[in-house]
């Protein structure tokens, strides 16, 4: 089998100042392969790092029909580190939301995928 991908969204946030509670709204919309057609599903990439004390971080990200199609919460000292996976039929518009407090860093890294499969 091969995954065809294209790049959809990429973002990072580094909340190192130890502030109070930010909480950051983006948005995304997942068309088509420039050549291919739909995409059958997302990939995702994430890293995450709380520092210590009073640190955490959350992510939700949500399709036009509010459905979570992927959630995380991390308490302090919590890491995930090059995390991988899929979502299955990519919906057009998708909402991101990140919550952070004290030192922490979250990465998002997202592509839409075609997967081709055959027998030999």
């Amino acid at each position: 089998w091969f995954i065809r991908a294209g790049d959809i969204f990429s973002e990072e946030w580094n909340h190192e100042s130890g502030a109070p509670e930010v909480e950051i709204t983006d948005s995304f919309f997942v068309g088509d392969h420039p050549s291919q057609g739909p995409y059958d599903q997302m990939i995702y990439w994430l890293d995450a790092e709380m520092g210590g004390g009073t640190s955490s971080g959350s992510l939700t990200l949500r399709d036009h029909n509010s459905a979570s199609a992927l959630t995380r919460q991390w308490g302090s000292g919590a890491k995930e580190s090059g995390n991988l996976g899929t979502i299955p039929y990519p919906s057009g518009d998708y909402t991101l939301t990140i919550t952070q407090t004290g030192d922490s860093y979250i990465r998002l890294v997202v592509a839409g995928g075609l997967t081709n499969s055959w027998e030999l």
